[in-house]
């Protein structure tokens, strides 16, 4: 009995060290690599547009119709499954102008996510852009959910990815109309604010990324445009 105790004991000891190093050590790199992204952007003072999960079929046009209409450039991190579904909007946004970069494959949760298949999603999305025309240079990536596991930090310390992360949230994703995105961001549209949004969410009726769009437009005809300057993240 007592050997099966300490049997348990030296394995439950093994697990929450492996437990440490997958997802406890990246979880305090990712302090670090906030602070230092952030610090960086203030620097820049301007305004970051960003969009996650994309490409949409629907609703990353309707963007980029208005971000040309206002003369306003962003960054757009596409998840490979749906880039692969509509290349040609993944080209759009490049001619247009706009950063891009990568947000995994398949939208995988870092922390539920085994090392094998993190590196396989990893590098099917860069492959993906890649092959889409992603200009070359350092790439710009963001984990999905803004989560790390210790091989999705191995893989930005090894391909040299600038890991993008945010200051501003109005979780546009649980809107079911734009007022409150609109109430969220405009108090803190200051530059050196990196604003998460969302162009990949499904219109399903409540927190549909039509209310991510019809915030944009509204957002942009209310800044002030000789205040706020606003860029892509690589621009």
């Amino acid at each position: 009995m007592e050997l099966a105790l300490t049997a348990l004991a030296i394995a439950s000891g093994l697990a929450f060290a492996c437990f440490l190093a997958y997802i406890g050590l990246p979880a305090l790199a990712k302090i670090r690599l906030r602070r230092r992204f952030l610090d960086r952007v203030r620097r820049r003072a301007e305004v970051f547009l960003t969009f996650d999960d994309g490409p949409d079929e629907v609703h990353t046009p309707r963007i980029l119709d208005i971000l040309d209409a206002a003369r306003v450039k962003a960054t757009f991190f596409l998840c490979g499954a749906h880039a692969e579904r509509h290349p040609d909007i993944v080209r759009r946004i490049i001619a247009a102008g706009h950063s891009i970069g990568e947000h995994g494959h398949a939208h995988l949760h870092p922390w539920t996510t085994g090392p094998r298949r993190t590196l396989r999603d990893l590098r099917r999305a860069a492959e993906t852009l890649t092959r889409l025309g992603a200009p070359p240079g350092r790439r710009l990536f963001r984990p999905p959910y803004g989560k790390l596991n210790l091989m999705t930090l191995l893989f930005i310390a090894a391909t040299r990815r600038a890991v993008v992360f945010w200051n501003v949230d109005p979780r546009d994703y649980a809107q079911a109309e734009p007022g409150p995105v609109i109430e969220a961001v405009m108090p803190k549209l200051v530059p050196g604010a990196v604003v998460l949004l969302h162009d990949g969410r499904p219109d399903d009726g409540a927190g549909a990324a039509s209310v991510t769009a019809e915030a944009l437009e509204m957002l942009l005809a209310r800044v002030d445009r000789t205040r706020l300057r606003f860029a892509g993240i690589d621009n």
